[in-house]
């Protein structure tokens, strides 16, 4: 009996050792797989909803962890990257797996942030209003390449063309002096160019318009048709913009002018036909045709705090018109027909405050 109990007292002496000479100890460094930086505060999990193991990366990625020997799952997870995974089997002393984790900022769907939610009409009463953007149009069908606003309105139900001979467009069945029609809150009476032909709206400066066939608001001042409410685009805050174009119509130019940065912009359009030297190209009657138009916008915008913002818009636009296949009018004999507009002129000054 003297003899059993200090071997069994030397047995229990030696089972920790035991214990700790059968873990293995397990190390290595995170980083990302692009850069090659170590990430820090990196989670590292062993066997995911068994032992529950788990560290975190030091400043320079390096982690460690004691485990018995076997086969053993490692998670690394870490914020914006992808979960590294990978099943080890442990015998040697020393194991060492380092993991090379791949961001997620490359899978991330697109998010489109827009001005209007598409759910406008459920939150609102807006009734017989319809809102479209300069986008949509440009998508619509175009004569010779021109984007043109009030052909793009003729696609929605309740407008009627008024003919290529006239100005502006039939709403509800309502005639053109019963429509309203307002860029930027300034009424224009003459919406067309070419008796009918083209728009006077510069489609670059035109952000989009909202148009109420029925429900007219107070603040239109109760029309009996409808009402055209176009809008002008801001300008640039930040950067100087130049856009144009040429066609077989019209050429067109518009600057974005960042007075101030992200305080005071200028918004300049111009759009001008000069073409009318190629109508003898097409037939030899259209010797004597002479058709010209010109039109320019320009939009002032003061951001004058988060809240408050004031804008001045002015607008001119001019006609010209020869023809010789016209030439009597009312008992009046002629050889030719000339039209010249003076210059139209509208402007307008708006404040508004946000809450």
């Amino acid at each position: 009996m003297n003899r059993i109990y200090p071997l069994m007292l030397l047995l229990i002496g030696l089972l920790p050792h035991q214990a700790n000479a059968q873990l293995i100890r397990l190390s290595g460094t995170v980083r990302d797989s692009a850069t090659n930086e170590p990430l820090v505060k990196a989670t590292v999990i062993i066997d995911y909803r068994k032992s529950l193991t788990d560290t975190t990366t030091d400043a320079r990625g390096h982690y460690t962890l004691l485990l018995t020997p076997g086969e053993h799952l490692i998670v690394v997870r870490y914020l914006g990257y992808k979960p590294f995974r990978k099943i080890v089997q442990l015998a040697d002393s020393v194991t060492t797996v380092d993991a090379r984790m791949a961001t997620l900022a490359s899978q991330l769907e697109e998010i489109v942030v827009l001005s209007k939610g598409y759910d406008r009409n459920v939150r609102e009463p807006l009734l017989g209003v319809s809102q479209i953007s300069v986008e949509t149009l440009r998508k619509l069908p175009s004569a010779l390449g021109e984007v043109d606003l009030l052909r793009g309105l003729q696609m929605l139900p309740g407008v009627t063309s008024v003919g290529e001979a006239a100005n502006g467009v039939n709403i509800r069945g309502g005639t053109t002096d019963q429509t309203l029609i307002l860029l930027d809150d300034t009424p224009i009476f003459n919406p067309t160019h070419m008796f009918g032909l083209f728009s006077v709206f510069p489609p670059d400066a035109v952000s989009g318009l909202d148009l109420y066939k029925g429900n007219v608001p107070a603040r239109y001042g109760g029309r009996a048709a409808s009402v055209m409410d176009i809008h002008l685009r801001n300008p640039s805050l930040t950067r100087f913009r130049l856009t144009g174009g040429a066609g077989l119509v019209s050429e067109r130019l518009t600057a974005d002018i960042p007075l101030v940065k992200d305080k005071l912009g200028l918004l300049v359009s111009g759009r001008g036909a000069v073409t009318d030297f190629l109508l003898p190209l097409v037939s030899k009657r259209l010797n004597n045709i002479r058709a010209k138009f010109g039109d320019v916008v320009a939009r002032l915008f003061w951001r004058i705090d988060d809240r408050n913002t004031l804008t001045a818009m002015g607008y001119a636009n001019r006609d010209v018109f020869q023809t010789t296949l016209l030439g009597t009018f009312a008992n009046v004999n002629a050889t030719a027909n000339r039209y010249s507009s003076d210059a139209q002129w509208y402007g307008s000054l708006a404040a508004r405050a946000h809450t």
